[in-house]
């Protein structure tokens, strides 16, 4: 039996406002916006040790959250800042997971960077690591989850600053809540460092 051409013409226009309705739902529209701003933001957290100089930046994405770490050197030091650079001795406690297991585990490694001055010359800063960037334990078939501690030393032209062999101590877990802190106000849509949250970071270094 052949229905009302009104009836089927109101049937195909209701289909097409469910369809429409449930787009969004299912995630399939096509937005020119990108990511909204509260799905992607950063947050520095700040911390010092007479003139060492540590920072998180926590960069949350739509889909992730990483961390990366910035370090630098104030020139009221010992070594003051006569140096073209200041290289920095860590020593990083990675917690890190066995690639296919869930037990975490600790594992501490060693290296060594270089820093220039920072351009108010207020001291040394470096760029952002992230942590694979300061992790060298790829090859024991582990990943790292989050670092827990950082141990630094400086030292430029020939002189040492380790705070008399004890060396500046950072404990990373508990700097979200024990440090200089703020939210950057603009939002990138990669991982670099925002320029607000740069202009923070080099404002600590005063």
């Amino acid at each position: 039996m052949n229905r009302c051409p009104l009836v089927a013409s109101f049937a195909k226009l209701l289909s097409i406002i469910l369809v429409t309705l449930a787009l969004p739902t299912l995630g399939l529209t096509n937005s020119a916006s990108g990511p909204t701003n509260e799905n992607h933001s950063q947050t520095a957290y700040v911390k010092t040790q007479g003139p060492a100089f540590l920072t998180m930046v926590t960069l949350k994405t739509l889909y992730d959250t990483k961390d990366q770490f910035v370090f630098g050197y104030k020139k009221s030091g010992t070594l003051g800042d006569s140096a073209e650079q200041v290289s920095v001795w860590m020593k990083i406690t990675f917690v890190v997971r066995r690639h296919g297991e869930l037990n975490e585990m600790e594992i501490t490694t060693e290296r060594t960077i270089n820093i220039s001055r920072e351009w108010n010359r207020t001291g040394y800063l470096s760029a952002g690591y992230p942590i694979w960037g300061l992790y060298d334990g790829a090859a024991m078939g582990t990943e790292p989850k989050r670092i827990k501690r950082i141990e630094l030393a400086f030292s430029a032209n020939g002189r040492w600053d380790s705070n008399m062999n004890k060396n500046y101590v950072f404990d990373v877990d508990a700097m979200r809540n024990d440090s200089d802190q703020m939210t950057s106000t603009t939002h990138t849509w990669n991982l670099s460092i925002a320029e607000d949250v740069w202009k923070f970071i080099a404002s600590k270094m005063r």
